[in-house]
């Protein structure tokens, strides 16, 4: 910041003023605070005021930096007034931590979480929609929506995790019917993504060789259905444990 304090004697005589700057918590002024001036009748003096900020001053404020002209005795004779306007700058991230989870076998249960982060310089307030596909319920969702307003101040984030349960009476076969769509906006930007949800099964089978089983008895006929005299064949092998 940077701006010029006028001060001009009107008067008759030569007068010696002191002239304090205030300038916000956390400010500094790249200059001394207190000086004293001795201006003749007629002169002016030009005072340069170079202000530097604070660090995470929020946007889309108007602070203040105040001269006060005293007399050498401390009594004000008047104040000055500057408003500076921080400029708004708005930055989100989104950032999902997994796109992809699993339903816990024994419960149906799982969760989704994502990341929103504010490197703008203005607090933020955040809106959420969350759609389910119909066999995957979130929890606090009403007609497979869930909406959800967050404030994020500036220069901080959060981290949002939510249950996920899993439907079972819907067909669990198609990967694609496992999905939660994430979509938010600020008055600025607008973002959002897809979280998608595997469910396992368990199948298991072992094909039991000949050498192993028990017993397997094999029986052939011939000539079933023909004059000829009908031939029987069979065999019996297997293992006794």
């Amino acid at each position: 910041f940077f701006n010029v304090l006028v001060l001009k004697n009107t008067g008759l005589t030569r007068e010696e003023v002191l002239v304090d700057i205030s300038v916000p918590l956390g400010w500094s002024i790249i200059a001394d605070e207190s000086r004293s001036y001795l201006i003749s009748p007629g002169d002016s003096v030009l005072i340069p005021v170079r202000a530097a900020t604070a660090k995470g001053v929020e946007g889309e404020i108007g602070y203040s930096i105040i001269a006060a002209l005293n007399t050498r005795d401390g009594e004000n004779i008047t104040n000055a007034y500057c408003f500076v306007k921080i400029p708004r700058l708005s930055k989100i991230e989104f950032r999902p931590i997994s796109r992809l989870s699993y339903f816990d076998q024994q419960s149906g249960e799982s969760s989704l979480s994502f990341l929103i982060k504010n490197d703008g310089n203005i607090t933020e307030l955040i809106y959420l929609e969350l759609s389910s596909t119909n066999n995957v319920i979130i929890e606090g969702e009403k007609n497979n929506i869930l909406l959800m307003d967050l404030v994020i101040p500036a220069k901080s984030d959060t981290t949002i995790m939510l249950p996920v349960k899993l439907i079972t009476d819907y067909n669990t076969e198609n990967r694609s019917l496992f999905r939660v769509d994430v979509k938010g906006h600020t008055q600025e930007v607008s973002f959002g993504s897809s979280f998608w949800f595997n469910h396992l099964t368990n199948n298991y089978k072992y094909n039991i060789p000949l050498s192993e089983k028990i017993m397997v008895v094999d029986i052939a006929a011939q000539n079933l259905l023909s004059d000829q005299p009908t031939y029987y064949t069979g065999g019996i092998q297997g293992a006794i444990l």
